[in-house]
């Protein structure tokens, strides 16, 4: 889920309401300006989600339709990772444990969960969810190892406009 700052149509208080948007559901972005009765203008932007709700958010660094899209692109990643056993699996390790673990720590936790891969596929599998952005190796610090990249770890996202 993506936040954002939410104009109503009374809503140039500048009061500061919150918007909570699945990117797959947003099927269009358009950018926009909205004027005050006094004519001060700010950019908007004005989200089509697939109900056919539109939510008009600020926009002041025309950011929203781009943090939208990499959202989506990383959800469909997401999916696709997911869809294998062995990385559901490596994924689901990961999230439970809530710490970094190396290959063999890896390897054991999915032992003990009752799940057996050969460290080849792990290992495959581990290089394949680093290249797509859905892990981090850290190789240069302690601990060592495996861990969630941030933006997997965090179960809302901030847009950040």
């Amino acid at each position: 889920m993506l936040t954002f700052k939410l104009c109503t149509a009374d809503d140039f208080d500048r009061k500061v309401r919150a918007v909570h948007i699945d990117p797959a559901a947003v099927v269009a972005v358009e950018e926009a300006e909205r004027c005050s009765p006094l004519g001060d203008c700010y950019p908007v932007a004005v989200i089509t989600l697939a109900t056919g709700d539109k939510y008009i958010v600020e926009d002041g660094t025309r950011k929203v339709a781009r943090t939208i899209a990499q959202a989506k692109q990383l959800a469909e990643a997401w999916q696709h990772a997911i869809a294998d056993d062995c990385t559901g699996v490596i994924l689901q390790v990961l999230r439970e444990a809530g710490r970094t673990l190396t290959t063999t720590g890896l390897l054991e936790e999915m032992a003990r969960q009752g799940t057996v891969w050969s460290e080849r596929t792990v290992c495959r599998h581990l290089a394949a969810l680093t290249k797509d952005g859905i892990l981090v190796n850290v190789v240069d610090s302690t601990p060592r190892g495996y861990r969630l990249a941030q933006r997997w770890q965090q179960n809302e996202n901030d847009a950040g406009v």
